[in-house]
């Protein structure tokens, strides 16, 4: 069975653990549609604030934007339009005075506004315009919509290394020696080599543009040297004519002399000028470009499971006088693979990239090595040893997570939707639910919350919920399974709460109101994780990660860059197609990998890993690779993204 659904949220999580967490069930919310429209997120314009100046002077500050849920704008007074019925004269209404007035986060609103289109067609110049001015102030979410627009040629010329420099940037990378990794899209082995040529030749266009334009520079400079030598001679020649006629007494003529004499030095000062604007421009064309590339190879081993290796070898037991193991994996290689050996002998990898090789086990410890060399010479090794078991392997052990300031916790919300109204009924989302709720709770610390079969006002309360125990030092992850479905005319994917009507939007929740639901929420960090059809409407872009291949102190470096941004992410199941309702016994096929992934999971895990190693398994599985099904990681666009990264942490081995 198929889940005809679409997605497009995500979840947050601490890179350090809380107090224990708990499990908390929660039954299904009663409201009206009318009800639920109220907590849908409005642009808001707040009444201004009454203050005294001393003990004389009463004054009123002007009204404020905010992005608020329709019911918090009625009861404090605020002035909007409703969800429904917003477009982008309204949005503007609101927004534009304090973007005019110079505010970084109002002029990044306005150009997304302009960009969202919001009713009319979508203005990329003028958001570029708005976002340039909210970026010339430092503000990252800016620094990463331009870096967009670039990377997909949205009112500008598709420009990859602008994009990545942009993306650097707002990462905050840039003073740091480390280079930026680019994860291009593509199938594991060659889908990434046509971009990874296209980048090295916009990048080798930019050296000889550079190249070039220095060779006109100088060029330029020479020529006006050459003309300021001239002028000056000329000049001397009429300073000495101006000196006899003034002994002669010859006013006319002196006069004449002098206005040349004038308009010489005038002409030299000039010059002089251009020469300063011309070594200036050198100057800035000799500053090193930051450093991008393209991300090396990495392995993943699925079976035997290994996720926890970082560089350093590792053992894995197998049975006792064992004589073969097979061993399964997957190599991604964003700019192509040239190279891929098992204990130096060459294996081949099939189009996603994996590999099954089997093992002839004739000591008691067999070495096995993995390497990998990409099409620009990048190579990484993985190196672990299978081992014949003496006796029972003894659970790994983790100290409790200790929190770093006490302040943080991680919560997460849970949805699973079996029992559709209208739509046909699903088999495995409730049972997902359940247990990656208990896995959260039990395994990582989480505070959860899990709401079954819910319908419009359920959904959105629970969402709505969130904001109001949720801090700015909080992690926040968002599971969904259930049903979606995909507005092919506006690109549009919407999450089907139970009672969705077949023939009725209105009734369904888009993505762009989970989008705004989760850019208003002051947690640090939020991951969505969303197991339904079509969930891969959310926007692909380019998401800032480590080569696997770094020291462990530029891994650290890398770690604190994104642990100071916020993080607005989202894994889903698949992309613009079906996902499999079942596969993966009493869960989905998408549960079920994902769940041994966290189970297995001993230490610090980042998003992107947990995404490698979901992705690495299914392509392995048959279900997954007969439908095409293959689950995306990226930011959420508009969600308040600031190029922070999600991360686990075990409260404690199970």
């Amino acid at each position: 069975m198929l889940r005809t659904t679409c997605s497009t949220l995500l979840a947050l999580i601490l890179l350090l653990g809380c107090a224990p967490g708990g499990n908390h069930i929660i039954n299904v919310d009663t409201g009206d549609d009318t009800e639920a429209d109220k907590l849908l997120i409005v642009d808001c314009l707040l009444p201004g604030q009454i203050k005294k100046l001393g003990t004389g002077t009463t004054y009123v500050t002007p009204r404020r934007p905010a992005k608020v849920t329709a019911l918090d704008c009625q009861e404090r007074g605020g002035e909007y339009v409703s969800y429904a019925q917003a477009n982008a004269g309204s949005a503007l209404k609101v927004w534009l005075t304090a973007a005019q007035e110079g505010d970084p986060v109002a002029q990044t609103y306005v150009g997304e506004i302009y960009e969202k289109g919001l009713g009319l067609q979508p203005n990329y110049p003028l958001a570029l315009q708005w976002y340039s001015k909210a970026s010339e102030q430092g503000y990252a979410r800016a620094k990463l919509n331009i870096g967009y627009l670039y990377e997909r040629g949205l009112g500008v010329k598709q420009n990859i290394i602008t994009a990545m420099n942009f993306y650097r940037d707002a990462s905050g990378l840039s003073d740091t020696p480390m280079e930026f990794a680019v994860n291009l899209e593509g199938d594991a082995t060659s889908g990434g080599a046509e971009l990874f040529r296209a980048l090295k030749n916009d990048l080798e266009a930019e050296k000889q543009k550079i190249q070039a334009l220095r060779g006109q520079m100088e060029e330029a400079e020479s020529q006006v040297e050459e003309k300021r030598r001239e002028m000056e001679s000329k000049s001397k020649k009429l300073d000495q004519e101006r000196k006899e006629l003034a002994k002669n007494s010859s006013q006319e003529k002196l006069k004449q002399v002098e206005e040349q004499l004038e308009k010489r030095r005038k002409e030299v000062v000039r010059l002089n000028a251009d020469i300063d604007d011309y070594k200036n421009e050198l100057a800035r064309l000799q500053v090193p470009a930051p450093k991008i590339a393209v991300a090396g190879p990495t392995i993943q081993l699925i079976n035997p499971s290994l996720i926890n290796l970082r560089g350093a070898s590792a053992s894995i037991t197998v049975p006792p006088d064992t004589k073969t193991r097979e061993v399964i994996g997957r190599v991604l290689a964003p700019a192509g693979i040239k190279n891929f050996t098992v204990n130096k002998n060459v294996e081949k990898l099939n189009e996603q990239g994996v590999f099954r090789v089997l093992l002839a086990l004739n000591a008691e410890r067999t070495p096995v090595q993995l390497a990998a060399v990409d099409s620009q010479g990048k190579s990484s090794v993985l190196e672990f040893a299978l081992v014949w078991a003496k006796g029972p392997p003894l659970p790994a052990v983790i100290a409790p997570n200790n929190d770093a300031d006490g302040d943080s916790h991680n919560y997460a919300l849970v949805i699973g939707n079996n029992n559709y109204t209208q739509f046909q009924k699903l088999t495995t989302p409730m049972n997902d639910a359940k247990t990656v709720a208990e896995v959260l709770s039990q395994r990582y610390g989480y505070k959860t919350t899990t709401v079954m079969n819910a319908n419009r006002y359920a959904l959105l309360a629970a969402l709505n919920r969130l904001g109001q125990k949720l801090t700015d030092k909080d992690n926040l992850l968002i599971y969904y399974a259930g049903h979606g479905e995909l507005d092919k005319e506006k690109s549009t994917g919407y999450w089907m709460p139970v009672d969705a009507d077949l023939k009725d939007q209105r009734k369904w929740i888009p993505n762009s109101a989970i989008t705004d639901i989760i850019n208003a929420l002051p947690a640090k960090r939020v991951l969505v994780i969303a197991d339904s059809c079509y969930s891969g409407a959310l926007t692909r872009t380019a998401v800032p990660q480590f080569d696997t291949n770094l020291s462990e102190a530029d891994r650290l470096s890398w770690l604190r860059a994104v642990s100071k941004s916020r993080a607005r992410v989202a894994l889903t199941s698949g992309g613009l197609q079906p996902v499999a309702d079942s596969g993966g016994g009493t869960h989905s096929v998408f549960a079920s990998v994902f769940l041994q992934v966290l189970q297995e999971n001993s230490s610090v895990l980042e998003g992107q890993r947990l995404y490698n190693e979901v992705a690495a398994r299914l392509a392995t599985n048959p279900i997954a690779l007969q439908i095409g099904q293959v689950p995306q990681y990226a930011p959420i666009r508009h969600a308040g993204h600031e190029s922070g990264e999600y991360f686990f942490l075990p409260r404690r081995a199970i």
